[in-house]
């Protein structure tokens, strides 16, 4: 029932903003679109456990109608997209995220692994540098540089960068 009553809730807020972006009015206030977010969020979160993954991006697509830089909303759909073997439609989706939010290490090391997965090792290893020019001791961000380092052979770089993850995951280890 407490989904039931989400999803209303969001399908109004939806109604509302398109509603102020048809007229040219602007007039939804910072809190009321703080709310809108986390609503659309939540209800995009609660199709995805359901398995409704349509209704859950069509909440995301609107929220990033309202916060077109919103990582979280690029994040689930471009994880959508990847559960429904659409490799090439989640980067185009990581890709866009990334435009719009370039500091945002998560995104970034999302891209960097499907792109790994594609074999385009330089690429990835861009988005891997990047990542770590905003957190230099990213645990993840150093694990995918080991990785695509085995992937082209270098195995001894490969291990030390490893450790450098591993120390920095287990917080401290030499």
């Amino acid at each position: 029932m407490f989904r039931n009553a989400l999803a209303v809730l969001s399908i109004v807020i939806i109604f509302r903003i398109d509603a102020f972006s048809q007229t040219g009015s602007h007039s939804i206030d910072g809190r009321e679109s703080t709310l809108a977010k986390r609503e659309l969020l939540n209800s995009a979160l609660a199709m995805i456990d359901s398995g409704d993954l349509d209704r859950s991006i069509v909440y995301l697509d609107s929220l990033l109608r309202i916060e077109p830089a919103n990582p979280e909303a690029f994040l689930y759909k471009a994880l959508i997209f990847g559960w429904q073997g659409d490799s090439a439609s989640a980067i185009d989706i990581l890709s866009g995220g990334v435009e719009r939010s370039p500091r945002t290490v998560r995104l970034r090391t999302a891209l960097a692994r499907l792109l790994i997965e594609t074999k385009a090792y330089d690429d990835a290893w861009n988005h891997v540098d990047k990542a770590l020019a905003v957190i230099s001791n990213d645990g993840e961000a150093l694990y995918l540089k080991g990785l695509i380092l085995e992937k082209r052979g270098d195995i001894d770089n490969a291990l030390e960068m490893y450790k450098k993850a591993a120390a920095v995951s287990l917080g401290g280890l030499k």
